[in-house]
């Protein structure tokens, strides 16, 4: 009896996941529309950067160059910072999910 009840809750959970990850994809707007802004390079002919201009809106955006890899302390400080736990989820942390969730509810306001 104690299995079908664990089985219940998993499949609860589950579909709960599910619904919330679909609903969350059709109501948070694309924010890459844009990203496509990128600040004008002048670039030598071996490819390096001899001039940068700000892009429209103002930002230092720049485009991502094909040969150029990121380097190794950086992806380590953004994992570090923003995301520890970023090879080990699909794309949402459900952890992260959830304890928003919970904070959200808990104090009545977005306050994660």
């Amino acid at each position: 009896m104690r299995i079908k009840h664990i089985r219940f809750y998993v499949i609860l959970i589950s579909a709960i996941f599910i619904l919330s990850a679909g609903i969350s994809y059709l109501l948070i707007p694309d924010r890459t529309l844009g990203l496509n802004k990128y600040s004008k390079l002048v670039l030598d002919r071996n490819k390096k950067v001899l001039r940068a201009f700000l892009s429209e809106d103002e930002q230092w955006c720049f485009p991502p160059l094909p040969d150029q890899e990121i380097p190794e302390k950086l992806n380590q400080a953004v994992l570090f910072f923003e995301d520890k736990w970023f090879y080990y989820h699909p794309g949402v942390n459900p952890y992260s999910l959830f304890r928003a969730a919970f904070l959200n509810l808990k104090y009545g306001r977005i306050v994660s």
